[in-house]
């Protein structure tokens, strides 16, 4: 299990705001600009728990490594297949034009990315892929 290490920022009825700073994990990773691709140097997590944590209080999250690289699978790897297959959809629907390629290619993508929303919503509904938070 992977951990990182937060600070309690908000507490409601058993969901906890878990604000995350970059650890030294962080500085070798080759994904981190996506962690904060919009200059943010700190994320923010809501996560549901049973602990007795109270904002300002240190945490600790644990994530499991399996659910992190499905996880990058799926945001990563999906829209692009979505996207080659509806271009070769596309292609051998309407006799090799380019332009039904393009727009196959397009809806492809938007159709991969509604899958991804999709897929989020059920796997937050599991406890394999919500991180467990342990007060520090």
């Amino acid at each position: 299990m992977e951990e990182e290490i937060g600070h309690v920022t908000k507490v409601d009825h058993g969901k906890v705001k878990v604000q995350l700073t970059p650890g030294s994990q962080c500085t070798g990773c080759g994904a981190k600009s996506f962690c904060s691709a919009l200059g943010e140097t700190v994320r923010v997590l809501e996560v549901e728990s049973d602990e007795n944590v109270s904002p300002g209080d240190k945490v600790s999250l644990k994530f499991g490594t399996s659910s992190k690289l499905t996880s990058a699978m799926i945001i990563f790897i999906l829209p692009v297949i979505f996207m080659i297959a509806g271009y070769f959809l596309m292609t051998s629907l309407y006799i090799n034009t380019e332009g039904w390629g393009i727009i196959g290619s397009l809806a492809g993508l938007v159709f991969g990315f509604i899958v991804i929303r999709i897929l989020d919503r059920v796997l937050l509904k599991t406890k394999e892929y919500n991180p467990v938070i342990k007060k520090i």
